[in-house]
């Protein structure tokens, strides 16, 4: 199985119903590629993992270039799994402040400035970004907005 995690800004503000708009359309798409994952967006920057076969990732990534939606597009991660971290989701998204964001970060985080490119110039921000989205995935507290 394979993952990949990306960055990139958005081009304009993303409410609520815009993202699960885009999720929407994207379940459809990641269902017939055979794709999981998660979008989150947090004050004006995406950050996505997707997971499935190696060659649907990268041909939907070729779509997500494309999308001029967002700018700046940043592959930060990109590793070979045994299994799915997100098999039940064909996109789960989560629109975050950084305020919500803090709460998600392992307590040795905390004090620290918060924000995407914050977290992935550490040096241990792929391990870091990932234990981001099972937290996030595996809250209860704060709502999704869409689920599949």
């Amino acid at each position: 199985m394979y993952q990949l995690i990306y960055i990139s800004k958005s081009v304009l503000y993303f409410s609520k119903q815009d993202l699960d708009k885009l999720a929407a359309k994207s379940s459809v798409s990641n269902q017939n590629l055979g794709i999981t994952g998660m979008l989150m967006y947090i004050d004006g920057e995406f950050m996505q993992l997707l997971e499935g076969n190696k060659s649907d990732v990268e041909q939907l990534m070729h779509q997500i270039h494309q999308d001029e939606r967002h700018y700046s597009l940043n592959i930060i991660k990109e590793e070979y799994l045994e299994q799915r971290e997100f098999s039940n989701w064909a996109m789960a998204t989560q629109l975050m402040t950084k305020s919500h964001l803090k709460l998600f970060l392992p307590e040795e985080h905390i004090d620290e400035p918060v924000g995407l490119p914050s977290l992935v110039n550490k040096t241990n921000h792929r391990d870091l970004i990932n234990s981001l989205f099972i937290r996030v995935r595996d809250n209860l507290l704060l709502p999704r907005s869409y689920i599949q």
